[in-house]
């Protein structure tokens, strides 16, 4: 059974605002600053800024690395796994989209 890590905001590690948060979740479904900005009702000189803080919170130095920090401290949800048609006949491989 696969359980979900405990966040560590929770254990006394980095914290983000909830803002902040659904921003970094808009950049790991594959959105652009400026289409999450407009998504979340925010400019998108708030969403770089945003954005800074948050790379500055996880000691991040790029969106991979921000992206990645946020996945480790139970920011963003695990990635799904999904059988591709391929893998349905074959039983081989996953797809991790």
């Amino acid at each position: 059974m696969l359980r979900a890590p405990i966040p560590s905001r929770l254990l006394g590690g980095p914290s983000l605002s909830p803002r902040e948060v659904d921003l970094i979740a808009c950049l790991a479904s594959g959105l652009s600053t400026k289409e999450a900005a407009r998504r979340l009702g925010i400019s998108y000189h708030t969403a770089i800024h945003h954005l800074r803080i948050a790379m500055t919170r996880l000691g991040a130095h790029n969106r991979v690395e921000l992206l990645a920090q946020a996945a480790a401290h139970a920011f963003l949800p695990p990635p799904r796994l999904r059988l591709t048609r391929a893998s349905r006949r074959s039983g081989a491989s996953f797809s991790n989209r």
